[in-house]
């Protein structure tokens, strides 16, 4: 094994020890670093391959024989050319929703069964990367449940991959085993392909007090299509509207039941380019209507809806369009 540093040792009997040892001496001022506050850096000589570490700053210096030069990687905010990690977390303060450090990307997809991997659907949510390049199946075993959780979906941006049935979705929350009840749904900032939510059964609203504004699902400022299949909203006995997308959301919505009369109104569109795409399976008879559009647009196949009716007809609409397969456009 080599010596770590290999100085010299002056051989027994020699008269000339000085000389080796002296050469030691000469050879510590770039052994060695140098440890002391960065104001004093320019009090030491920068020697060629001299080492020196600011204790205030963290900064590290090479000597080139005539000045000194940092690290770009060193210090308290170092940057790199590139990093390769097979696992990296990005870290913030918790805002309202809680969430707090998460993986940055995928590097496999995963499936996680609720309660087994985790006890709670917010906590299997905030362990999903911010970025998705593969597929991220959340279960929820609906004979495990209820589950006493207003859950929020976190901000993904999915990419490069294509998910069952053709869907391009990077994360899917699917109950299991029946219709898990939850409290209520929010998603917000999805960016890129969809992100689908499957078989729940929401008991409770989610938003502010005035009704205009609560929802049993509510879907935020989207860029990646939401696709809402078979969510049930039996529940609720005087619910006001089921969904509401709001600020540019995108929603597919399939095989949903709104129940006989326990909706007042199925989903409201409210500010920004907000759409909604409406395909077959839905069921139901609101008390209201269908769609109420304060601004938006409704694409619904018409041929495919016609178990899911509204007392007061198809659409309420303030500003934008409902317009079916048939050619047919409400205004």
């Amino acid at each position: 094994m080599t010596n770590n540093h290999n100085y010299n040792t002056p051989s027994k009997g020699t008269t000339n020890w000085h000389t080796p040892l002296n050469e030691n001496f000469e050879r510590i001022d770039t052994d060695i670093e140098i440890r002391d506050a960065e104001s004093n850096l320019d009090s030491y000589k920068p020697k060629q391959g001299a080492k020196f570490l600011a204790t205030d700053t963290e900064n590290e210096f090479i000597g080139d024989g005539t000045s000194w030069y940092q690290l770009g990687s060193s210090g308290q905010n170092p940057t790199f050319q590139s990093v390769s990690a097979a696992n990296a977390e990005i870290g913030s303060a918790a805002g309202e929703t809680g969430w707090e450090s998460r993986p940055f990307i995928t590097n496999g997809p995963k499936s996680i069964n609720v309660p087994d991997d985790y006890e709670t659907i917010q906590g299997a949510l905030n362990s999903v990367p911010l970025f998705l390049r593969h597929k991220y199946n959340i279960n929820i075993n609906a004979n495990k449940g209820p589950y006493d959780e207003n859950i929020q979906v976190p901000s993904v941006f999915s990419i490069d991959h294509v998910g069952d049935r053709g869907l391009q979705a990077g994360l899917m929350i699917n109950g299991i085993n029946g219709k898990p009840e939850v409290n209520s749904i929010f998603v917000t900032n999805i960016v890129g392909s969809a992100v689908a939510l499957s078989n729940l059964r929401p008991t409770s609203t989610t938003g502010v007090v005035d009704p205009t504004n609560t929802a049993a699902v509510q879907v935020h400022s989207t860029s990646g299509v939401v696709y809402m299949s078979e969510i049930d909203f039996t529940a609720f006995s005087d619910l006001y509207q089921a969904i509401l997308l709001y600020k540019s959301a995108q929603m597919e919505l399939v095989d949903c039941d709104f129940g006989s009369g326990n909706v007042a109104n199925g989903v409201r569109l409210k500010q920004g380019h907000t759409s909604l795409y409406v395909r077959g399976g839905n069921t139901g008879d609101l008390r209201g209507h269908k769609y109420k559009v304060n601004g938006g647009r409704v694409f619904e196949n018409k041929a495919q809806t016609s178990s899911w009716s509204a007392s007061e007809g198809v659409a309420d609409i303030e500003s934008g369009l409902v317009i079916d397969d048939q050619g047919e456009i409400y205004t």
